[in-house]
C-alpha cells in the first residue's frame, strides 16, 4: 500500500513518511546482516526526508544501532565503509539514540577510508553532555566517557592514514581533526589518553618537540607502564642516549618478560650501535629465551645479530639491571621538561597524613606528598622545587616534580628577620604583622626578635609572616 501511494504521488510527503515508517518496520523484521541493512538505509535516503523529522530519524537510528550491536566482528570492512556511508548521510542530531547508534559503530574498530566525510558524525557538537562522562558498570568496571571513545578512534585511523598515504595530503584534514582533539583533551583533562594520541599524530606530522610537550605530562602520569617509556624513547629519534634510558625505564618497569621482547630487540639494537657488546648480547639471550618458551618465531634482526662475531665472542652478563638503573636517572629527568625551578620555603608539615606545605610567593605555593622524598625535612627549611603548573577546569595548582636542600637562607619573600614588643593575644600574639604560635611564648615578654616565614592565615584567606623562632631583645 505505502509504495502504492509514492508510486502515485512520489512527492507528497505524507507518502514519503508512511514509507519511511514502513521500512523501519521491515529493518526491524528482516535485517540480519549489513547487506540486507544497507539496501533499505539506500531507500531511506531516496525518500528525502527532512531533518525536521526528528521522531522518525530517532527510531531509525535505534534499529540500526540495534543490528549494528548483534554483528560480531567478523563482518568485512567493505560491508562496514558502505553501511557507515549510508549513515553519514542522514541528519546528525543530539540524542539518546544518536549517542547509542555511534557507540554502536565505535563497537567495531575498523579502517575510514574518508575521514572528513565519517568526522562530520563525530563532531563535538553532536554529542551529548552524558557523552563526556565515564560509565561505571555493576561489576565495577569503569568505561571511559563516549567522546573520549570516538576520539581514540578516529585518530588510530588517522594514524593508519599517515602511514599509508604522504602526509602532506592529509595536513589541511588532519588540522582541522586535531584541532577539535585539542579543544577536547583540554576541556576534558580526565581524558589523559587523548593527550597520547595527541603526541603520536604529531609525531607522525614530523613534529617531535611537539609531541613531547604532549606527551610528556602523560608519561608523568602513567610512568609506571612500559610502554609509555617505549613511546617516550620513539620522541627522541636523533638522540640514543636519551634512548636508552627510556627503555631502560621501560625494562625496569614490573611487567611480565612476554610484553617485553620488542622492547630488549630494541635495546639490543642501540647497544649494538654503542658497541656494547656484552650488554647487546645479554639482551638478545633475553629475547630468544622468552620466545623460544612459548614457541614463538625468532626475529631474523635477532638472528643476524647471533651470528656477529663481536657479538658471539663477547660474554653477557647475568643480568643488565646495573645499565637500567644506571640510565634511569636521565630517564626521570625527561620528565622534568616544561618545569621551572624556584627556591622556596617549607612552612607547615602534618606528620599524621605526610604532607609539607610549601610557599615560593602568594602565586606559587602548594602542598605535597613528603613520605616519598628520601630526605628529612622540617618546617623553616628552604628547597629548590622543580614545578609545573597543572590547569584543569576546577582549579589550578603547582605540582612538585623534585626537591633539592639548598644553602641559600633567605629567599625573597619567603622569611625576614624580625623584633620589636611582644603583644600578647591569649595563646598567641603578634610583634607587629609577625603572628607568635603558643610554642613561641614560654617566657617570653617585652622586647623580642626571630626570624619569621610566610604563612597563610585560613580564616582571613590571606598570606603573612609567622615566627619560625624567637629570643629576647637586649638593645
Amino acid at each position: 500500500m505505502a509504495q502504492d501511494l509514492l508510486r502515485n504521488a512520489p512527492d507528497n510527503i505524507h507518502n514519503r513518511r508512511a514509507m519511511g515508517w514502513v521500512y523501519i518496520e521491515l529493518i526491524k523484521k528482516e535485517c540480519q546482516n549489513l547487506e540486507r541493512l544497507n539496501a533499505f538505509l539506500s531507500r531511506v535516503r531516496a525518500l528525502r526526508l527532512e531533518s525536521s523529522e526528528e521522531i522518525f530519524w530517532e527510531q531509525l537510528r535505534w534499529q540500526i544501532a540495534k543490528i549494528l550491536f548483534s554483528i560480531d566482528n567478523s563482518s568485512s570492512a567493505e560491508q562496514w565503509i558502505v553501511s557507515l556511508n549510508c549513515i553519514t548521510s542522514f541528519p546528525c542530531q543530539v540524542s539518546n539514540g544518536f549517542s547509542t547508534l555511534i557507540k554502536a559503530i565505535i563497537k567495531h574498530q575498523i579502517e575510514i577510508p574518508n575521514l572528513t566525510t565519517f568526522y562530520q558524525l563525530f563532531k563535538v557538537q553532536n554529542f551529548q553532555s552524558s557523552d563526556f562522562q565515564t560509565t561505571i558498570l555493576e561489576n565495577g568496571k569503569t568505561v571511559p566517557a563516549l567522546v573520549e571513545r570516538v576520539f581514540i578512534a578516529l585518530a588510530k585511523n588517522w594514524i593508519h592514514q599517515l602511514q599509508r598515504f604522504p602526509k602532506d595530503s592529509l595536513q589541511d584534514e588532519l588540522q582541522v581533526f586535531l584541532s577539535d582533539l585539542d579543544k577536547v583533551s583540554d576541556n576534558n583533562p580526565k581524558m589523559i589518553y587523548l593527550i597520547y594520541y595527541r603526541a603520536i599524530l604529531r609525531l607522525k606530522l614530523g613534529q617531535p618537540e611537539e609531541a613531547r610537550n604532549f606527551f610528556i605530562p602523560f608519561a608523568q602520569k602513567k610512568q609506571t607502564e612500559f610502554w609509555v617509556w617505549d613511546v617516550l624513547s620513539q620522541l627522541y629519534a636523533d638522540d640514543i642516549e636519551k634512548q636508552i634510558a627510556c627503555l631502560s625505564k621501560a625494562l625496569l618497569c614490573k611487567t611480565s618478560n612476554d610484553f617485553l621482547v620488542k622492547v630488549r630487540q630494541k635495546m639490543a639494537d642501540l647497544l649494538i650501535i654503542k658497541q656494547n657488546w656484552a650488554a647487546a648480547k645479554t639482551e638478545i639471550e633475553g629475547i630468544v629465551a622468552t620466545r623460544s618458551q612459548h614457541n614463538w618465531q625468532i626475529p631474523s634482526q635477532v638472528s643476524d645479530w647471533q651470528k656477529l662475531e663481536n657479538i658471539a665472542n663477547a660474554n653477557s652478563y647475568t643480568s643488565n639491571k646495573s645499565i637500567y638503573q644506571n640510565y634511569a636517572v636521565l630517564a626521570e629527568q625527561m620528565l622534568l621538561l616544561n618545569v621551572a625551578i624556584h627556591v622556596g620555603i617549607i612552612w607547615k608539615t602534618n606528620t599524621e597524613k605526610g604532607t609539607a606545605q610549601f610557599f615560593v610567593s602568594e602565586n606559587i605555593n602548594g602542598g605535597f606528598q613528603y613520605a616519598k622524598i628520601k630526605q628529612d625535612l622540617k618546617v623553616g627549611d628552604i628547597f629548590k622545587f622543580t614545578l609545573r603548573e597543572v590547569k584543569s577546569k576546577e582549579t589550578n595548582f603547582w605540582q612538585v616534580c623534585s626537591l633539592e636542600q639548598t644553602e641559600e637562607k633567605n629567599p625573597v619573600n619567603c622569611q625576614k628577620s624580625f623584633s620589636g614588643y611582644l603583644k600578647r593575644n591569649g595563646n598567641t600574639g603578634f610583634v607587629e604583622d609577625v603572628f607568635i604560635e603558643a610554642q613561641h611564648l614560654k617566657n617570653h615578654s617585652g622586647l623580642v626578635k626571630g626570624c619569621a616565614i610566610r604563612a597563610f592565615d585560613s580564616k582571613k584567606r590571606i598570606w603573612g609572616w609567622k615566627a619560625l623562632n624567637i629570643e629576647p631583645f637586649e638593645q
